[in-house]
């Protein structure tokens, strides 16, 4: 679900974006899902579902830099994500950065059980 909308474009055409990019990293059209994010992330910058998939999407097409770019623009909100911190420590983990990479991995397992742990 696409949080804010321009007034120039539709919720549902935000979503059909959505999809479109998804469908394009699902059939390894990498740079065209990276290209379909950017757009949807100029109209929607805030929205962590977006920069999540942009982020996995950059990571997929070689371009950790970007990725990092993106999980940077994150609000405070979400930095206790688990998918952020998988997302982080892959991108770091392609620019040799291994034991920052490190780092985010073990945040990844830790906010990764969180949820079981209240569960218990």
């Amino acid at each position: 679900m696409i949080s804010t909308s321009p007034d120039f474009i539709s919720e549902a055409q935000l979503d059909f974006l959505n999809l479109l990019g998804y469908q394009y990293l699902q059939h390894g059209r990498l740079h065209h899902a990276l290209l379909i994010y950017e757009l949807i992330l100029e109209l929607d910058p805030g929205n962590s579902q977006l920069i999540f998939a942009a982020s996995y999407a950059a990571i997929r097409c070689n371009d950790p830099e970007k990725a990092l770019l993106f999980l940077d623009s994150l609000s405070f909100l979400y930095s206790d994500s688990a998918i952020g911190w998988l997302l982080r420590g892959k991108a770091l983990a392609k620019l040799q950065r291994f034991s920052e990479a490190e780092r985010a991995m073990r945040l990844f397992v830790i906010r990764r059980q969180r949820p079981q742990l209240h569960e218990q």
